[in-house]
């Protein structure tokens, strides 16, 4: 939850969870920066580089790496590109949210 506060300058600010006199901010989470980005690099980073690889591969097949926005087979393209990016990571983060027994429901 965000909470606004006045500055001792009488500027308005919101506090995100973290302190601007702390010096080693934590969300609501309570994780460092450090272990957030741990975290980030372990669970996300797999992720987001097989989406973009499945999302870049599918579009350049499609499209032959030309963009022309005004052709409907371009945004169809793009379409199927999005829905392979969505499903290619899928299997490795059940796969890890099973191992730490995390559940999406």
């Amino acid at each position: 939850m965000a909470l606004s506060k006045q500055s001792s300058s009488g500027v308005w600010y919101h506090n995100f969870g973290y302190s601007r006199d702390s010096p080693s901010p934590t969300g609501a989470d309570q994780l460092s920066w450090p272990m957030a980005a741990r975290t980030a690099m372990g669970m996300s980073m797999f992720s987001m580089l097989a989406m973009e690889l499945a999302e870049n591969a599918v579009d350049y097949h499609l499209t032959g790496g030309i963009v022309a926005l005004g052709d409907p087979k371009f945004w169809m393209a793009a379409v199927v590109s999005v829905g392979a990016g969505y499903l290619a990571p899928l299997p490795y983060n059940y796969l890890r949210l099973r191992k730490y027994g995390k559940s999406c429901h």
